[in-house]
């Protein structure tokens, strides 16, 4: 029987795998590796217990993003080094074997995205083993081109971003190809969309004709069970946030003019933060607020928010999964475009146009736009 490993970082992550495992690994007997997500702890491992699909579930806190200065250096000059002398998958396999047993002991390996680094060493064993990636939302529907660094040649992290990419370690800086995607096969809500093709092969996400959906359904009540659906119906808003922190050092006046907005305009509040959004929202004392635990996926509660008020503080890959019959509603933050320009931030927040691009992507393009 073939052994698997699953990377786990947040709720969809899992979801999506649940779904992966269902209905191309119906026989493979998997693991877990879980991880933080951005500057938040690794939550997921009680999920993946949880969930009764794993024989032995590693958690570990460290985060590559999160390490000094000294300790990065000292690994990307590593990374290099044994790219120099042909042995990047000797360095993938023994920088793997910090988090699990014996990473070679696998024969499948299934991965959120190229982003992170653990992910990207583990794409990195590709011409040996199985890699899978999944969808990670709307970071699958960008252009990923090595031009891009033409344009910031003075930038040590765009330089950094563009060698471990091109060496085949990660896709950290979100805008490289990775040389090794080429080996792996790729899942996605809407292949037909994306920019980016070089993976050995592409297939749809969530499509559920050869899923043993009994096993898929059971397993999701089980991991997702705590839902107050009372609280649900009560709310006259339904909230999807994004982690503005990813854009900016100072996410405050953007926090609080989406804040002040909803107060003026909502009374019942549901509120499904992103997995990396570690933001207070002060809503009025008057509201009442119904935050759904961050270890939930937000496509678990889609059947339940039929007829309601939905707003999203950024498109979202939800928005693949919504109703065209929905009222939804995205915010645009009218002074964090120029505010993003003007620093390292994690992502970048696009200008109007780019924007309303995203949003034809998620097929969303006739949703509403309120600017801030």
């Amino acid at each position: 029987m073939k052994k698997g490993l699953a990377l786990i970082y947040n709720p969809h992550n899992l979801l999506e795998f649940i779904w992966y495992a269902c209905t191309y690994a119906k026989d493979t007997r998997w693991d877990a590796l879980c991880l933080p997500s951005g500057h938040m702890g690794e939550y997921m491992s009680e999920y993946c217990r949880k969930s009764g699909m794993f024989d032995h579930v590693y958690a570990s806190d460290k985060n590559y993003s999160q390490a000094g200065m000294k300790e990065q250096l000292g690994a990307f000059a590593s990374m290099f080094g044994h790219f120099l002398v042909g042995r990047r998958a000797a360095y993938c396999k023994k920088t793997l074997n910090r988090y699990v047993e014996d990473i070679d002991r696998y024969d499948e390996l299934v991965v959120l995205n190229d982003i992170g680094l653990v992910g990207g060493l583990m794409i990195g064993l590709g011409k040996k083993k199985e890699v899978v990636i999944l969808e990670d939302g709307v970071g699958d529907y960008v252009e990923k081109k090595n031009k891009r660094l033409l344009k910031h040649l003075l930038s040590g992290r765009e330089w950094r971003g563009w060698l471990l990419a091109n060496m085949g370690y990660s896709n950290s800086e979100h805008n490289y190809p990775l040389a090794t995607s080429k080996y792996a096969l790729k899942f996605n809500s809407k292949p037909e969309k994306m920019k980016y093709r070089k993976y050995k092969s592409i297939e749809k996400l969530f499509d559920f004709e050869n899923t043993d959906v009994d096993r898929y359904n059971r397993i999701v009540e089980q991991v997702y069970s705590e839902i107050d659906l009372k609280k649900i119906e009560d709310a006259d808003a339904i909230v999807f946030t994004n982690n503005i922190s990813d854009f900016t050092a100072a996410p405050e006046p953007y926090v609080g003019a989406f804040t002040e907005y909803m107060n003026a305009h909502s009374s019942a509040i549901m509120i499904k933060k992103h997995p990396r959004d570690c933001s207070d929202y002060p809503f009025g004392a008057d509201q009442s607020v119904y935050e759904l635990s961050p270890q939930y996926p937000a496509e678990v509660i889609l059947p339940f928010i039929k007829g309601k008020q939905i707003y999203f503080m950024f498109p979202s890959s939800v928005l693949l999964y919504m109703d065209s019959a929905d009222s939804c509603y995205c915010f645009y933050f009218e002074k964090l475009y120029d505010d993003c320009k003007n620093q390292q931030s994690f992502l970048d927040y696009p200008d109007k146009k780019r924007y309303a691009e995203l949003l034809e992507l998620m097929g969303a393009e006739d949703i509403e736009v309120i600017n801030l």
